[in-house]
């Protein structure tokens, strides 16, 4: 077997060869007679129009002109049209395969475990990305949010030293002018929204102003807005909108333009992370906290809808709602360094530990924290750091 990596074909000794390549530029893909295809990841948006060009190629003589493809089930997709529906596929002999994540033999059950513990059993990601389902997502976006876990007073108007921290703009254009400043915890990857900004009938000047003056005093590594906004020319200097923010001294830049659905799994998933917290045995990955400050963030993570009339025709976008802070949320989470942690020392707590962590909860007894503070092993030292309680 040959590999030419330069022109990225693999060469098999019966002569046979093939070629592997994106599917970003699909017409690239047009003129070779091809046996077989294959597609892997082939729920990803760019994937259907690749598709479409590569089962036209299905033309090679002496070959059997087949195809393989594997991909999750996102939603009432162009694979769940084609093949579940079978609307396109009369002329063709095909088999599907479903299988949940319990039969992939090379998952470790740590992995399995971790899964488990990201995805709420009654959410759209958990009937995909365990059970292997098509479905359409509907009812709330974030069924897992709950106040009285997610919203919390631990983090002080500035957040601590070594914190990663950012702020994530939507200019206003129809809406408001929305912001949300955000803090990562190093040790634990926990991310904390600590303040939010929304303001109308305001300028670019004025509102970048109000912005930086807010931020004064707090240690900006990044700041990034709506990749679309940001390239808007404005209709009286022919400006970008991020360029006239610069000018006026917020450097934002903007963020990397992914599609709105996998953004809101990443924050569904910060969001789910908190259910481990009841069992401190089991590892868990970064979780979200927020500010109670953060009225306006809140109130739209509660009333965040999937469009169900939307759905069943493949596309899967929420109702629509003012929603400019949970853009901001987008923003912020998909540019943070977030990293998957776990607990450094799964050892049973002591019973000082206990009285310790039922301390650092309640926050009243000074006395039992100034007596046991010292026994505190280091997991429950990065614990407290995260700000957890």
């Amino acid at each position: 077997m040959k590999h030419d990596k330069q022109d990225r074909q693999i060469w098999y000794p019966n002569g046979s060869m093939a070629h592997y390549t994106h599917l970003e530029h699909p017409m690239s893909l047009r003129g070779p007679s091809n046996g077989w295809f294959c597609i892997d990841e082939a729920q990803e948006p760019q994937c259907e129009a690749g598709f479409h060009e590569l089962r036209h190629t299905l033309r090679r003589q002496g070959t059997r002109q087949g195809a393989f493809i594997m991909s999750n089930p996102e939603g009432f997709n162009y694979i769940y049209r084609t093949f579940e529906l079978g609307a396109e596929t009369k002329p063709w002999k095909f088999s599907i395969y479903h299988f949940t994540i319990w039969d992939n033999p090379y998952l470790s059950k740590e992995f399995i475990n971790d899964i488990l513990a990201s995805y709420p059993p009654d959410s759209v990601w958990y009937k995909r990305y365990v059970l292997g389902e098509f479905c359409g997502a509907s009812g709330s976006a974030f069924p897992m949010f709950n106040e009285n876990i997610h919203v919390t007073n631990t983090l002080g108007p500035y957040p601590p030293k070594g914190w990663v921290c950012g702020v994530a703009v939507d200019p206003g254009m129809r809406h408001p002018t929305a912001a949300l400043w955000l803090a990562q915890d190093p040790d634990t990857g926990d991310v904390y929204v600590y303040r939010e900004y929304e303001m109308t009938d305001l300028t670019i000047a004025q509102n970048a102003a109000n912005i930086l003056e807010i931020s004064a005093d707090d240690p900006i590594s990044f700041w990034v807005m709506d990749p679309k906004a940001a390239e808007q020319r404005q209709a009286t200097n022919a400006m970008k909108t991020k360029d006239i923010y610069q000018h006026y001294g917020l450097p934002a830049e903007p963020c990397d333009a992914i599609p709105i659905n996998p953004a809101l799994q990443k924050i569904a998933i910060l969001l789910s992370n908190q259910a481990a917290e009841k069992n401190p045995e089991v590892p868990r990955g970064p979780c979200l906290y927020i500010h109670a400050g953060c009225a306006g963030l809140i109130q739209q993570l509660d009333r965040a809808t999937w469009d169900d009339k939307r759905t069943t025709t493949g596309r899967e976008v929420l109702v629509e709602m003012k929603d400019d802070l949970l853009a901001c949320l987008r923003y912020g989470i998909q540019t943070l360094p977030i990293q998957p942690m776990k607990r450094i020392n799964l050892q049973p707590m002591t019973q000082e530990e206990e009285l310790y962590l039922h301390a650092m909860k309640a926050n009243t007894n000074r006395t039992m924290l100034q007596k046991y503070g010292d026994l505190i092993n280091p997991r429950l030292q990065r614990s407290v750091r995260g700000g957890l309680f």
